[in-house]
């Protein structure tokens, strides 16, 4: 080996190292930052002829275990709904009140109850009668209030999936941005850590608005779907819209017919295609399939 080649090999080992710490102290900086993932740079020999002539490094890559991240976004999706649908049941909870309260529509029936009992065994009296009457408008405005409650609940839910489907619009955005920035790095130098780092944030908060699938590509993009199997992102971000309701009482229902539905449903448009998700049953978990259940069946038996 001559005194050059010695040389550029000694300078190809400390770039080696160089890279290396670099890594490891973005590691270390970045230890608490949300959405960061541990990198690792990989070395090996530069052969020439069967001899060493330095050492060779790539982009540092990520080191993620891709079935962990997935079964976290799942088990994330299934939270965030049993969390928003107790938020909607307890108030309704609050709202009707502890058997013990005195309070509770249980009680105010059971009021009502006792002063027709009363009243039936002396119905000449005309104070029973009139305690009769007040039990009576009692039961009636607490029925109308917890009425009034429920259907404040299920606009609540109406404009809960309009903020949440103009969330995922902006996010799927997002994501084809990202995914462009990586394919076009991977065709250069190959550094796609940190942008991979920042899409996933995207993927994992819109994997907690609805449940999604998602495929990695062979350019380094990753396809999205819903998952019932809807694309949502593939070469272009799909567009998600919702025509909200502002106002909603009792008879407020979805169908899959438009001319009979009275509440918004939600739009998937791809070109020239158009699909609602609902009435596809697209949405299975996560803050989005928890709202629409609130709004369509739960609230409406409460109801």
């Amino acid at each position: 080996m001559t005194l050059t080649n010695a040389l550029n090999a000694s300078i190809s080992g400390l770039n080696a190292t160089q890279a290396g710490i670099d890594v490891v102290s973005r590691n270390i900086a970045n230890a608490g930052t949300p959405g960061y993932t541990r990198k690792t740079l990989t070395t090996q020999n530069q052969l020439v002829d069967g001899r060493s002539i330095g050492v060779a490094y790539s982009a540092a890559q990520r080191d993620i275990d891709l079935l962990q991240q997935q079964q976290l976004r799942v088990s994330k999706a299934d939270t965030i709904a049993a969390q928003t649908v107790a938020n909607y049941l307890s108030r309704i909870d609050t709202a009707m009140g502890a058997s013990d309260s005195g309070i509770a529509i249980s009680s105010r029936l059971a009021e009502l109850t006792d002063a027709l009992q009363a009243m039936a065994t002396t119905p000449e009296n005309a104070a029973i009668r009139a305690n009769v009457l007040n039990e009576a408008d009692d039961l009636a405005d607490s029925l109308n209030s917890m009425s009034d409650l429920i259907q404040t609940l299920r606009l609540e839910a109406e404009a809960g999936i309009g903020a949440a489907i103009q969330e995922a619009d902006v996010l799927l955005k997002r994501i084809e941005t990202i995914n462009d920035q990586i394919v076009r790095a991977n065709a250069t130098t190959g550094d796609t850590a940190d942008l991979a780092d920042q899409r996933d944030i995207a993927i994992d908060r819109l994997a907690e608005l609805m449940d999604i699938n998602v495929v990695s590509r062979s350019d380094g993009a990753v396809s999205l779907f819903t998952g019932g199997g809807f694309a949502l992102l593939d070469s272009a971000a799909a567009e998600l819209s919702f025509d909200e309701r502002t106002s909603m009482d009792a008879t407020s229902v979805y169908s899959t017919d438009p001319s009979l539905r009275t509440v918004g449903t939600i739009s998937l448009t791809a070109g020239s295609t158009s699909v609602d998700l609902i009435a596809a049953g697209a949405f299975r978990s996560g803050e989005i399939a928890a709202l629409v259940e609130l709004r369509d069946n739960t609230l409406t038996e409460a109801q």
